[in-house]
């Protein structure tokens, strides 16, 4: 059972959950490729995920710093975004459409609060 926080930010915790698992599923896919080279790269798409998670934690407890938390998602997922749509793989694609969509949400978030 959902909690009156949980349900309301419901839509907001599932994009932050699914934009860190595209990061992590990218990260696992370039892991053993030329991507994997690029180790910032990497290390944007970690943040990018471990933000996201942490994100999703405010909401669920209804969080004091909902807000910056989002505006630090929004930042990351740009970021991310950005440096995923340089790859033409379709798992890099992928997390760039999601991460868009997640600084989307968070920008809403930001304004709700």
């Amino acid at each position: 059972m959902l909690t009156k926080e949980g349900t309301r930010y419901r839509k907001f915790i599932k994009e932050f959950s699914e934009c860190a698992q595209s990061c992590y599923e990218c990260f696992g896919a370039c892991l053993d490729s030329e991507i994997g080279k690029d180790k910032n790269f990497m290390k944007v798409l970690l943040a990018c995920a471990r933000t996201c998670e942490s994100a999703a934690i405010f909401m669920c407890m209804d969080g004091k710093f909902i807000k910056q938390q989002c505006e630090l998602c929004a930042m990351v997922c740009d970021v991310c975004a950005q440096d995923c749509s340089r790859y033409k793989e379709e798992v890099c694609q992928t997390c760039a459409q999601e991460c868009r969509a997640c600084a989307e949400k968070c920008r809403e978030m930001m304004n709700m609060t």
